[in-house]
């Protein structure tokens, strides 16, 4: 799939878990070739697993007490420990790309510390 069709601004938000799995190495491809312009990957794959997200409420009328982290845990529970470890990769790349100084770089750092790391190295598929 090409970057422009990819390249819709809510493209992300609203796949399904299998969806965001199926397309997320094409996102994640065309994103370090700089081809997207409006997708922001990097906040899918870091949002609910900051610090500041951890205990935030997830829309409590519809879920109750399930707060962001929850929900990004289950959904990123359906990759590999391979497909973890590209991720991990990846943001590792958008570290180096952006700089410490990067908008993105704090929320890379805490959800590599808090999940990705640990999640690459799971040995449970």
């Amino acid at each position: 799939m090409g970057a422009h069709e990819l390249d819709i601004e809510p493209a992300l938000s609203l796949f399904s878990d299998e969806a965001w799995r199926y397309y997320l190495p094409a996102f994640m491809i065309h994103d370090i070739y700089g081809r997207l312009a409006h997708e922001e990957v990097v906040f899918h794959l870091t949002v609910g697993l900051t610090d500041e997200d951890r205990n935030e409420l997830s829309n409590p009328r519809r879920y109750g007490a399930r707060t962001r982290w929850d929900g990004t845990v289950f959904r990123c529970s359906v990759f590999s420990v391979e497909q973890a470890k590209a991720i991990v990769e990846y943001l590792l790349f958008k570290v180096a790309e952006e700089g410490e100084r990067g908008y993105f770089t704090p929320h890379i750092r805490q959800a590599l510390s808090n999940y990705w790391l640990a999640r690459a190295e799971s040995k449970v598929e």
